[in-house]
């Protein structure tokens, strides 16, 4: 320690407040701007009650309960996941839901939300409904290059005359 309070390991003059000549090991390290490295990121939602899409049209399926949430990225208020660092990130949903009109179609869609803002498709999967009976539909394994702060929602849309039920269960995730 010199007598300005900078700590060296490893040398004798350290030029900044802590200087390391040689490996850092540790398990986390958390940055003033609230990024960080090393800490679990992942998080199993679901929903606890069914949700209507009205007909004809397109919403934010908000997920309002996690089986678990490492590092609180998931937000079941608003159904979305906040990248806490750069990275590469993996996503999967699936959606079980009742169909509506045949000959309709379904299409549930992994957005992103920018920092300028702006909104950007990553991953859309489309099924169409052929007839009255339940329907699943799924994005798997999909990698997405996140910014720190960026968010990720899932988004839901369909073509029926009628409404559709997004059923509620455990193996409803995202």
């Amino acid at each position: 320690i010199t007598d300005s309070g900078k700590v060296g390991i490893g040398l004798q003059n350290p030029s900044e407040l802590l200087q390391v000549n040689g490996k850092i090991k540790t398990q986390f390290v958390k940055f003033d701007d609230g990024s960080s490295i090393g800490d679990s990121i992942a998080f199993h939602a679901h929903l606890t009650s069914s949700a209507s899409i009205a007909a004809n049209t397109s919403a934010k399926l908000v997920f309002d309960s996690t089986v678990f949430n490492t590092s609180n990225v998931f937000d079941t208020s608003s159904g979305e996941f906040t990248a806490p660092e750069t990275g590469l990130y993996s996503f999967s949903a699936q959606v079980h839901f009742d169909a509506g009109a045949s000959g309709s179609s379904m299409k549930l869609e992994l957005r992103k939300t920018n920092l300028q803002g702006g909104s950007d498709s990553l991953s859309v999967t489309r099924v169409n409904i052929s007839n009255n009976a339940a329907h699943s539909i799924q994005i798997g394994g999909f990698l997405s290059l996140l910014d720190f702060g960026e968010k990720v929602w899932l988004g839901i849309s369909h073509t029926s005359s009628d409404s559709i039920n997004v059923q509620n269960s455990l193996d409803q995730t995202y």
